[in-house]
């Protein structure tokens, strides 16, 4: 009897084994499918992060491309203005300095 009990627990420790060994095997294919997502979904945010830093130079240079525009655009202007103000100012002491125009004739009485 003593040698059907050692039987039974031998062939119980046996599929015991058998069976954690086939989950061992399952959790193994688990994990490595999971590895393979999570390796997935680094480079997608790897890739997301690199396009956010490029759209962020991107719309940076835009605005300094903007206002190196309009800061020309003003400085062209003031620059317009200079000029005027500079001709103005020629102009201006030629025409004090010219002689004042001749009196027309007194009416006659």
């Amino acid at each position: 009897m003593t040698g059907v009990i050692d039987q039974f627990a031998r062939d119980q420790a046996r599929d015991a084994n058998a069976a954690l060994e086939r989950h061992e095997a399952e959790c193994a294919q688990r994990y490595q499918r999971l590895d393979e997502g999570l390796d997935r979904v680094e480079g997608i945010i790897k890739w997301a992060g690199g396009l956010i830093v490029t759209l962020i130079i991107s719309v940076l240079g835009w605005a300094l491309v903007q206002q190196w525009n309009a800061n020309e655009a003003q400085k062209r202007d003031l620059q317009q203005k200079i000029e005027m103000m500079q001709e103005a100012q020629r102009v201006q002491p030629i025409i004090q300095a010219a002689p004042s125009p001749v009196p027309s004739p007194a009416p006659a009485r």
